[in-house]
């Protein structure tokens, strides 16, 4: 479900979320910011919220998998560092506290989406839309022609879903996994996503 903007400045949107009823609680209630990370408490979130992505990986994925998708190596550096500019890194706040966060590996004219994550108290109110929508104003604001995300269908369908409602073109993912979709969204009228 998606939250209705109350607010805008500084690279921030402020969002009012309200969960479905079956979700009901005091999230309903409170704001998420989502903003491009650039001080001290994103970058210490972000390194926090990673680390628990990578655990949640190694769970669900396995760490044959994970180690197989070259996933987690740049991210012991600390996500400041490999997510340093022209690369983009979003934290989302609920009620004072980070909840989410996405990254944007910006190298040549290539941009990918990695690290989307929502914490399990999070979820289910619109967390992952707000950040993709962050993340994507941010590549189009970076005159980016594409934004392109690996994915695993079997283990993230939730994440699939949102990135096909967002409009995401499936694309052949990395053969040696099974279950794996390689992702691209065009931005742009020469946007060359072959």
């Amino acid at each position: 479900m998606r939250g209705t903007s109350c607010a805008a400045h500084s690279g921030s949107m402020h969002v009012q979320l309200c969960p479905p009823s079956s979700k009901r609680s005091s999230a309903c209630h409170q704001s998420i910011v989502v903003h491009r990370a650039r001080h001290r408490a994103d970058w210490q979130a972000a390194d926090e919220l990673v680390a628990e992505y990578l655990d949640w990986l190694d769970e669900s994925l396995g760490p044959v998998i994970v180690r197989k998708a070259g996933i987690g190596r740049a991210d012991r550096l600390g996500v400041s560092t490999t997510f340093a500019a022209p690369s983009q890194f979003y934290v989302a706040w609920l009620g004072g506290e980070p909840v989410g966060c996405a990254g944007v590996r910006i190298i040549g004219s290539d941009a990918e989406l990695t690290r989307m994550y929502v914490t399990p108290r999070a979820r289910g109110i619109g967390v992952s839309d707000e950040l993709a929508r962050a993340a994507i104003a941010g590549v189009k604001e970076a005159g980016h022609a594409y934004l392109r995300l690996d994915t695993h269908r079997p283990t993230m369908p939730v994440a699939y879903d949102l990135y096909r409602r967002l409009g995401f073109e499936e694309r052949r993912g990395n053969p040696d996994i099974d279950g794996a979709v390689a992702m691209v969204l065009p931005l742009g009228v020469h946007a060359d996503v072959s």
